[in-house]
């Protein structure tokens, strides 16, 4: 008599998966002892022919020589273990989340002032520059006033004619404007505060030049790294 040993008793030389169609998935398991078993499955669950081999290696690797019974039972646990450490990890994010943990800083962001006299050129002007300098102390209104009037997503220079809409005391004043990019990301603003009666054209060059040239110099700071 010759009694052939049963199949779990079998080691695992390797195994490989093929995806056949929607849903259907080639399954061809190889022993040490030379047998190959193969199968069609029919997944509920479709897969692509990636995370097949994905499959498939991390068998191989983990596996490779183990008999059928104890690696069947050895990744049942594994799976559970796994499942159990991937739900704690999302809890301890979940609760880290709604703590605040990935909240933004709120600290009021860096504005440069410079010229704010140059707006005073006539003695009846006093008056409403004690107005303005009260506005530019808090720069925080200034971050608001630019963030009103300029889009992140404009690409020319924007002029505004009156600023009412923020502050009446500015109604009479022109905000000229462009976002300041660095490798094509928005990370601030430039703008000129000034009376209507400015050189329009100059102030324009002068901020498109400003906007262009800043992304030009952290360009050139990014490559020489």
């Amino acid at each position: 008599m010759a009694i052939a040993s049963t199949g779990s008793r079998n080691s695992l030389e390797h195994v490989h998966f093929s995806r056949l169609g929607d849903h259907r998935i080639l399954a061809v398991v190889v022993t040490k002892s030379g047998l190959v078993r193969d199968r069609v499955l029919r997944l509920q669950h479709d897969m692509e022919q990636g995370d097949l081999e994905i499959a498939a290696r991390y068998i191989n690797e983990n596996f490779r020589g183990w008999n059928m019974e104890d690696l069947r039972s050895e990744l049942q646990r594994r799976i559970e273990s796994e499942r159990s450490e991937y739900d704690r990890l999302m809890k301890s994010v979940e609760h880290l989340y709604r703590e605040g943990a990935l909240t933004e800083d709120a600290t009021p962001p860096m504005v440069y002032l410079e010229g704010a006299a140059n707006l005073v050129q006539r003695e009846e002007d006093k008056e409403r520059l004690a107005q303005l300098l009260k506005t530019l102390e808090e720069k925080g209104k200034i971050a608001d006033l630019v963030a009103a009037y300029l889009d992140a997503r404009q690409e020319a220079v924007r002029v505004v004619i009156g600023l009412e809409d923020v502050a009446p005391h500015l109604k009479n004043l022109v905000l000229i404007g462009a976002p300041a990019r660095a490798n094509g990301e928005v990370v601030g603003s430039f703008a000129v505060l000034g009376p209507q009666r400015m050189d329009y054209q100059h102030t324009i060059t002068a901020v498109s030049h400003i906007a262009r040239l800043f992304d030009h110099i952290l360009n050139e700071g990014d490559e020489g790294r």
